[in-house]
């Protein structure tokens, strides 16, 4: 009997936002490369950035303002100028690379008693070529 051999069509790259995150977007990369494969970035928000970020909030007196949202928009932000300038500095002669990036995505990570749960927050199909405005 022939053993199974799954062929790999997306690579999931989580993502802490760091400056040590170039090294996991360049291995995704040439793994998805190696593969045909596509990669989807991740980041997870937890609900204790959440919580900090909101008590900060409220001690600068601007509780008005959508924290999540925020913290959401900044971390789809950091991932595209993060692996833009990877493209622009390490990888401009490898236009290939930009096309093997399918989604950006950013998620909640909701905590409670009964259970725990990850929570889609927001998503994006992505091009990175440099004539997206986006």
């Amino acid at each position: 009997m022939e053993a199974l051999n799954p062929k790999t069509v997306r690579i999931l790259c989580a993502t802490n936002l760091s400056n040590k995150s170039i090294s996991t977007y360049r291995y995704a990369l040439q793994k998805a490369r190696e593969n045909n494969a596509k990669i989807l970035v991740c980041h997870i928000i937890s609900q204790r950035s959440i919580k900090a970020a909101k008590r900060l909030a409220y001690f600068l007196n601007e509780t008005g303002k959508d924290i999540v949202k925020e913290k959401t928009y900044y971390a789809y932000r950091r991932m595209r100028e993060q692996l833009s300038a990877l493209f622009t500095k390490e990888l401009k002669d490898h236009p290939e690379f930009v096309d093997l990036i399918e989604l950006l995505l950013v998620y909640r990570f909701a905590f409670s008693t009964s259970s725990s749960a990850i929570l889609p927050w927001y998503t994006s199909k992505c091009s990175m070529r440099s004539t997206d405005s986006g």
